[in-house]
């Protein structure tokens, strides 16, 4: 007997250490294709951050275009209006003005008759030279031709070519400074999108330019070194990246290390992520001995029921045991089993024992693994057919509640499931329902006849969350607002009324104002006076008018305000004489001595106007003004305008 007994438990350890041998290969197979999963949303993301900081840099460059292009407007509209200008020292305050790098002036012939590289003047730029004939022959107004230098340079040059409205020039060139513009190439922003990535640092992102083999970035909190083995030179590491890009993962040292690593093949580049796989191992071995713990337990487990099968006389002892254990379950610790003849039996009884201490104790064991776990998580587990409820102590934290108030819920145990069946109910797509001050994350889940729970205190995140969206908001308006006067400047204004008016509110009231004689205090007192009194007038406007209100600098002395109430003509016109007489007042002795007034446009908004009619009806009561005599205002109508 004693040797079937030895053969059956030989034979059941066997089956058991093949079956944990399995299970301990399917665990390190199933780390690394979570590994590699990993790696490859990661590398998903950052394209899609690449593509995200391409796009803001077009739309950004989008924005400059505009910008250029209204100020290469008004330098032509002055070169071709005012004769002076043609002077190489007016040629060079324009320039100055308008940060610009070099401005070309050219006549019929096409050559260069004014321009602020006097080396240029009688020549002709051999690489706008049909761009400018083409131009003229379309008889369009201007074009923009941005120097494409490919993905790994910088572009060099980005000029604006205007037709002129003069018969004694052709066109004006305007050239930018591509440093000042922020213009990058396509390898820059992929610089720029690695470096800002976050990884752990035994994780790397790297991207190598597809034709060169050379490392373009990496992110900058990892190892700065790619050395692959056995692929030392440029030309190697492109076939081994061409080779991996093909597979799902693949497994190779890196900088002296194992990794799983993960290639993506772009248009221009590699694309290459990898981790080290010793965490990896580390964390199966970490699972394998607990598998093999409860393994062992298992074993002794079914020695004793074996031994059970080999003593029936025993049976009666399993019975009464099996009643004893059912009251436990039940909630009656009061329960005892008491030990017999048997040592067998009366180890069993024992262990039984400490299962059932460890029950008794479960709350308290769980509090301690989820103190490890942290602060924010907590749980909860209710068996309805055993009448077994288990809650753990961080709920009354997350909850809120008051040490008498979670008392009193640990004694009326539905009542507290009925309040997270109703926080259950309002929670949202992403499971977080808003209480008593805090958010929270329910995952709850229903098996059988057991209820499970895991609850997380996500506050600090949301809250940090909401704080980025705003600072978000508060960069969008920086962008958007004039660096000398701190009003929108002419993108902002414009985006925050075309916003206004998408809305379809009730209308308004546009007002454009112009600093009358301004010239002379810059030509008398020099530049930095004429920014103290842009200052001035834009400080009078901002305390004129109401905060919900749009104010704004469009560029030099011009500055325009929209009121997000409708007004009559009457109440416009007053409004407008009390902002030219605060400012006159303000103004002081710029306006007793140099003559500084102020002219302006009104124009009336009905729902329904865009942006741009109502620009220039603005525009066009404004020089009607200023055409009338200086220190004047003038109201849009179809046909006329009124001057006052």
């Amino acid at each position: 007997m004693n040797k079937i007994y030895r053969n059956l438990i030989l034979i059941f350890v066997l089956a058991t250490g093949t079956l944990f041998t399995f299970l301990c290969a399917g665990t390190l197979q199933r780390d690394f294709e979570a590994e590699a999963d990993y790696l490859t949303e990661i590398v998903e993301q950052v394209v899609l951050n690449t593509e995200t900081t391409r796009d803001n840099y077009n739309a950004k460059l989008m924005q400059m275009e505009n910008v250029w292009i209204a100020r290469g407007k008004n330098i032509e509209y002055l070169i071709s209006n005012e004769a002076h200008l043609e002077q190489k020292e007016e040629m060079e305050r324009l320039r100055n003005i308008a940060a610009a790098k070099d401005i070309h002036v050219y006549d019929n012939d096409g050559k260069i008759c004014l321009s602020t590289n006097a080396s240029l003047i009688g020549k002709k730029l051999k690489e706008e030279k049909e761009r400018l004939q083409e131009m003229l022959d379309k008889e369009e107004d201007y074009y923009v031709h941005i120097e494409d230098a490919g993905f790994w340079e910088d572009p060099g040059f980005c000029r604006l070519m205007l037709r002129s409205s003069s018969d004694k020039f052709s066109a004006i060139c305007i050239e930018a400074d591509t440093a000042q513009m922020g213009l990058k190439s396509e390898r820059s922003l992929i610089e720029k999108t690695l470096e800002e990535a976050a990884t752990e640092y035994e994780m790397s992102i790297v991207e190598v330019g597809k034709g060169s083999g050379i490392v373009i970035g990496m992110t900058k909190n990892n190892d700065q070194r790619l050395e692959i083995y056995k692929r030392q030179t440029n030309e190697e590491r492109l076939g081994y990246l061409e080779e991996a890009s093909s597979k799902y993962c693949d497994f190779v040292r890196i900088n002296g290390e194992y990794s799983i690593v993960v290639v993506k093949e772009r248009e221009d580049s590699y694309l290459l992520a990898y981790s080290s796989i010793h965490d990896i191992i580390t964390k199966c071995m970490g699972q394998w001995g607990r598998t093999a713990v409860l393994f062992l337990l298992a074993l002794a487990a079914m020695v004793a029921a074996i031994r059970y099968s080999f003593q029936k006389y025993v049976l009666k002892h399993f019975v009464e045991m099996e009643t004893k254990l059912n009251s436990i379950l039940e909630g009656d610790y009061e329960v005892c089993l008491e030990e017999g003849n048997n040592e067998d039996i009366n180890k069993l009884i024992r262990v039984i024992e400490k299962l059932k201490m460890g029950y008794i104790h479960k709350s308290e064991r769980m509090d301690k693994i989820l103190e490890v776990l942290g602060e924010d998580i907590a749980v909860f587990e209710c068996v309805f057919g055993m009448n077994y409820y288990f809650f753990s102590d961080k709920m009354q934290h997350m909850f809120g509640m008051s040490d008498s108030e979670w008392e009193y819920y640990l004694e009326h145990k539905m009542e507290l499931l009925h309040i997270i069946k109703r926080m259950n109910d309002k929670k949202d797509e992403n499971k977080i329902v808003h209480f008593r001050e805090k958010y929270l994350e329910l995952q709850i889940h229903m098996v059988e006849n057991e209820l499970v729970g895991v609850i997380i205190d996500q506050t600090d995140e949301i809250l940090r969350r909401n704080m980025l969206e705003q600072e978000l908001i508060k960069s969008e308006e920086k962008i958007g607002t004039d660096d000398l006067t701190r009003v929108w400047n002419r993108g902002g204004f414009e985006t925050q009324v075309k916003k206004y008016l998408a809305e379809e509110k009730q209308g308004g009231v546009l007002m454009a104002f112009d600093l009358d004689n301004f010239k002379t205090i810059n030509d008398t007192l020099g530049h930095p006076v004429g920014d103290e009194v842009l200052k001035i007038f834009a400080s009078c406007l901002k305390s004129m008018f109401r905060t919900e209100d749009i104010v704004g600098r469009i560029g030099g002395d011009e500055f325009v305000a929209f009121l997000t109430t409708p007004m009559k003509e009457k109440m416009a016109e007053h409004k407008a004489e009390e902002v030219q007489k605060n400012i006159n007042e303000k103004l002081g002795e710029y306006h007793t001595r140099y003559q500084v007034g102020v002219s302006a446009g009104i124009v009336l908004v009905h729902p329904g106007e865009n942006y741009d009619d109502i620009y220039r009806k603005a525009d066009e009561a404004l020089y009607d003004a200023k055409k009338g005599g200086k220190n004047r205002h003038a109201i849009y109508r179809e046909k006329t305008q009124a001057v006052f």
